[in-house]
């Protein structure tokens, strides 16, 4: 998990909230003056925010893969954020991990008072990983941040084990890396596997 920087919504969404008012969150689906505004505004979101990773757990993301756009605060309990632009986060449909598994573990508004949010803060000050593919929260933390990075783990199931593999995937390849290319060059080349934050981590062994 990386923080996202979120920019301007495209053209299309800001006219379609001028528009409004809209209260379901079909009509972005339904929309008649721009057919296809779901779409453009989720691979906008992947694309130009997210380098085509997932916002939770970084795996590589394909436009028409099986992905879609998550309400980090879940739209049942946050009816003000539905159409909140920096609300938007895209990720896939597995169910084990990340957004899917995210929205059946949240019961209460209050947790998300323990759960990063990587638009609003950086996710790599609370968690680091071991060599062993597993994310754990970083040493040195208040206890109240260490509740933060142990709850956010749970709740994206970020070490489920498919996750645990990619990474330590990925960290092989990188190792084998550094001692001939710059951690520049290595992140260029495995940029298309995702996982950006556990590159720059494996490089970042070597400085």
């Amino acid at each position: 998990m990386r923080q996202i920087e979120k920019k301007k919504p495209i053209p299309e969404f800001l006219s379609f909230i001028r528009n409004g008012p809209h209260s379901n969150w079909q009509d972005i689906h339904d929309e008649p003056s721009c057919p296809g505004l779901y779409r453009n505004c989720r691979d906008q979101i992947l694309i130009e925010e997210q380098d085509c990773m997932s916002g939770y757990t970084e795996m590589p993301l394909d436009s028409e893969g099986n992905i879609h756009i998550d309400h980090f605060k879940k739209k049942g309990m946050f009816m003000a954020e539905t159409f909140n632009w920096n609300n938007f986060i895209v990720d896939s449909l597995d169910s084990g991990y990340g957004a899917c598994y995210k929205d059946s573990r949240i019961s209460n508004v209050s947790d998300y008072n323990k759960l990063i949010n990587p638009v609003e803060e950086d996710p790599q000050y609370y968690l680091t990983y071991q060599s062993n593919g597993n994310m754990v929260p970083k040493s040195g933390l208040t206890s109240s941040e260490l509740e933060k990075a142990q709850f956010t783990l749970a709740t994206f199931n970020l070490n489920h084990v498919f996750l645990r593999q990619k990474r330590l995937g990925i960290m092989k390849m990188a190792e084998q890396y550094k001692d001939t290319f710059t951690k520049e060059e290595i992140v260029s080349a495995l940029a298309h596997c995702g996982f950006k934050s556990v590159v720059e981590s494996v490089c970042n062994t070597a400085e």
